[in-house]
């Protein structure tokens, strides 16, 4: 199922010089899977499974992609500068890292749990953790003593 029209990722480009007809699957495949991926970190992408139920950050984050792919094949040879294509992928991986590292959230969206994705506060004491032996060479090591000098 196509998460991007083609006015979703024309958007990114000039359209006098850079017209597209359609959205290259492959290029919405791996813009979606490399997203996906990562912010699966963090939320449960599992209900994401078109563009109606897809956050609109993360629509966006596809098609600057997609448009960062087209415009790495339409302008053939690196010259070694940094290019629009170069921008527009790093602006999307720079949203990518803000969602996952929980600077940018997505309203409405369920961040996934402890149980789901091993994320989550760790806390302690933990309930029982009073009956710990803390003096047991396994319990946890020492970092200083009330009498140690630094």
């Amino acid at each position: 199922m196509s998460y991007l029209k083609t006015s979703d990722v024309q958007t990114w480009l000039q359209s006098s010089k850079y017209p597209i007809s359609s959205v290259e699957d492959g290029f919405e495949t791996a813009a979606k899977v490399y997203t996906f991926g990562e912010i699966g970190q963090r939320y449960d992408v599992s209900s994401w499974i078109d563009s109606t139920n897809t956050p609109s950050l993360v629509l966006t984050i596809l098609a600057m992609q997609v448009a960062a792919y087209e415009l790495r094949r339409a302008g053939g040879e690196e010259d070694g500068r940094t290019t629009y294509a170069d921008k527009l992928e790093q602006r999307a991986s720079d949203m990518v890292t803000a969602i996952v590292s929980g600077t940018a959230i997505l309203p409405g969206e369920d961040i996934a749990t402890d149980g789901a994705l091993g994320l989550g506060p760790a806390f302690f004491p933990l309930e029982g953790s009073d009956l710990l032996d803390p003096c047991d060479p396994g319990f946890a090591p020492l970092f200083f003593k009330m009498d140690q000098r630094f």
